[in-house]
Order: C-alpha cells, then sequence, then structure tokens
C-alpha cells in the first residue's frame, strides 16, 4: 500500500522532470523567417516591407531557372528575412513582382512542365499585372494598389474525397478576408460562383487549377485577386454591374499585414479540406450562398464570348434560385443547372435586356 509520502515523491518526480504533473517537455517551435525575393525598389512606396533590412538576391540560388521565369528582364533584384509573421512557418517563401507580365498560374504551369524545382507553400504576389484571368480567360484587372495572390501546395488528396474542394477553397478564403475586414455591418457573399460581392459590387474572384495522377490530387495552384485598395476602371456588363473594393477598411494596413491576414485565413480553410474534405466546405459555401429565391438567368458561357453583347448568347435556364447542391449546381425550376453565367434578372432590366 502506498503511502501519503509515496505519492508525494512521485509527484515531485513528475515535476522535476517537466516541470508540470503528467506533461512532458515539449519545446517550443522554431519561428523560421519569411524570406521574400522582389523586384521592387525597397526605396518604394509598393516595398511591402520597407523596415526591413534588404540585400542583393544571390544569382546562384538554386532557384534562379524558376525566378529567371518571374522575372524575364533579369531586373536588380533584393531579398531578406521577416521575422515575426504568422505565415513564416507555414509559407517560407513568398516571390513579390512589382508588375506581372504573365498570369502566375500560367507561369507555375509552365515551370511545372519543364520540371523546374518549384518549392511547396510557395506563395507569389503581384502588385500590378497584365494577363491575369478568371473562368474561360476573362480579363481580371490587375492594377496597382490591390492584392493578387497565388499559393502553390502539394497535396495527396483523392479525388472522391476533395470533391470540389479545390474550386471553392479560394472563394471561401477570400470571402472569410472580406468579411474580417468589413465587419458585420456590411453585406459580403458570393455570387455563383466565385466573385466576392462587397454591399452589391464586385471585389474579389477567384481561380484554381490543379494537377492529379491516379485518382489522386497531387498539386494544387490557387489564385486569389481582391481589390484591397482601388477600384479598376471596368465597363459595367449585366454579369457585373458594379466593381469597389476595400480602401475604407484597409487604409491603415501594410501590403505584408494583409498577406498575412489572407494567408491565414488560407491556411485554415485549406486544413479543413485536407482533414475533412470537399464536403465541409461545400456546406460552408452553400449556408454562405447569398441568392436562394432570386430570380436569374443563367446565359451560355464560353471562351471568346462578349459580356457587352448578348445577341445570339443562349438562355440556360431562368427563374427563381431554389438551391445549390453537392456539387455547387443550381438548382432552378427543379432543374439542375452545372454551367453557365448568372445575371440577376433586375440587372438585366435595368441594361435593357
Amino acid at each position: 500500500m502506498r503511502t501519503p509520502c509515496h505519492r508525494l515523491t512521485n509527484r515531485l518526480a513528475r515535476l522535476n522532470h517537466s516541470g508540470c504533473p503528467h506533461t512532458e517537455f515539449k519545446p517550443r517551435p522554431v519561428e523560421r523567417p519569411v524570406r521574400i525575393i522582389t523586384d521592387i525598389d525597397p526605396a518604394s512606396r509598393e516595398c511591402p516591407c520597407p523596415e526591413s533590412a534588404w540585400k542583393k538576391w544571390n544569382s546562384n540560388d538554386p532557384l534562379h531557372p524558376f525566378l529567371s521565369l518571374c522575372f524575364p528582364t533579369d531586373p536588380p533584384m533584393v531579398e531578406t528575412e521577416v521575422s515575426g509573421q504568422k505565415l513564416s512557418r507555414q509559407y517560407p517563401l513568398v516571390i513579390w513582382q512589382q508588375y506581372a507580365s504573365n498570369s502566375q498560374i500560367d507561369l507555375l504551369s509552365k515551370a511545372l512542365a519543364k520540371n523546374l524545382e518549384v518549392p511547396t507553400n510557395l506563395v507569389m504576389v503581384a502588385n500590378e499585372g497584365l494577363a491575369f484571368r478568371g473562368h474561360f480567360d476573362r480579363r481580371w484587372a490587375a492594377i496597382q494598389g490591390n492584392l493578387h495572390v497565388t499559393v502553390f501546395v502539394r497535396d495527396e488528396l483523392p479525388i472522391q474525397t476533395a470533391g470540389v474542394g479545390y474550386a471553392i477553397l479560394p472563394v471561401l478564403t477570400l470571402l472569410d478576408f472580406v468579411r474580417g475586414l468589413s465587419g458585420t455591418k456590411h453585406t459580403v457573399g458570393v455570387k455563383w460562383m466565385n466573385d466576392i460581392l462587397l454591399d452589391g459590387a464586385k471585389i474579389g474572384g477567384a481561380l484554381s487549377k490543379t494537377r492529379t495522377q491516379g485518382g489522386i490530387f497531387t498539386e494544387a495552384m490557387i489564385g486569389m485577386g481582391v481589390n484591397t485598395n482601388s477600384t479598376p476602371d471596368v465597363a459595367p456588363t449585366v454579369f457585373v454591374p458594379k466593381v469597389g473594393d476595400m480602401s475604407a477598411f484597409t487604409e491603415n494596413r501594410t501590403r505584408l499585414e494583409l498577406l498575412t491576414r489572407l494567408l491565414s485565413t488560407f491556411t485554415t480553410n485549406h486544413y479543413l479540406l485536407l482533414k475533412e474534405g470537399g464536403g465541409q466546405l461545400v456546406e460552408r459555401y452553400r449556408r454562405d450562398w447569398m441568392d436562394l429565391d432570386r430570380r436569374v438567368r443563367i446565359y451560355d458561357d464560353g471562351t471568346g464570348l462578349d459580356d457587352r453583347n448578348l445577341t445570339g448568347r443562349d438562355i440556360l435556364a431562368r427563374g427563381t434560385i431554389e438551391g445549390v447542391d453537392k456539387n455547387l449546381n443550381l438548382i432552378i425550376g427543379g432543374k439542375s443547372v452545372s454551367r453557365g453565367r448568372l445575371a440577376y434578372e433586375e440587372d438585366c432590366q435595368t441594361f435593357g435586356i
């Protein structure tokens, strides 16, 4: 039979070993700094972190072939390491371009096709760009002052488990990001299927591209664009009658702070996809659906179609939205609609269509 003295001796032994009863000592993980490589002048107001200690980029870097694709004109490049950022442990490298002459997703695809070294969890950022695009090559106005981000991840997730998860991962990330900054006094929602609206104005969009092997998702390129500071000069169409920006909520935040917040949100949603599969993200998307019971038209969609001229463009469905199913198909008039471009009926009437 153990005496109180024995119990006290054992407890003290455990305390001496771990500092806390029944708990083993675990050292805190080392917080590694995030490495940022850029062609932006550190003295410029566009510099993502002007207070950092910048140095000339070492051209002997193993990533030189890939960086040559990112910066084809071979501009003077600098790099720095930034500590104390939440993104550093998850995303160790950020390539930050002043001007991207090509789509970052296209650039990554080209690099992978050439078997160039592309680090996992790479983040690419552009202050502005020319060939940014959405679905069916629709141009995305990537103007200076906004946030244009692509994340490259390597996963091993069965297609059956992921479902449409990768398609809506960036959509939910932008939704959470905008809501977190704009607060509850503003209406934030998704317009089918990847437009982010703030008080009725489009402020963001997303695009994803995946690679598979043997029924397994192996790599994903996730593109997210959000008008954080400036409203692009875009001609209104029945599909996007109004655009806006978030400058009222981001005025006092640096670009690095905004990137950190966006990537933190992405990490949370990406973790849910890997742990729970795409079903959890789909249910979230359906809960955030803002167009239930709204009258809409679904027009045919495809590469090269002019959104400003709908003459001869087929209407695939017209009526009241009754729901969105687990495959993100719209339910209109009891029928499933899996493709097309959505326009609100009131906008069609405003445009005289």
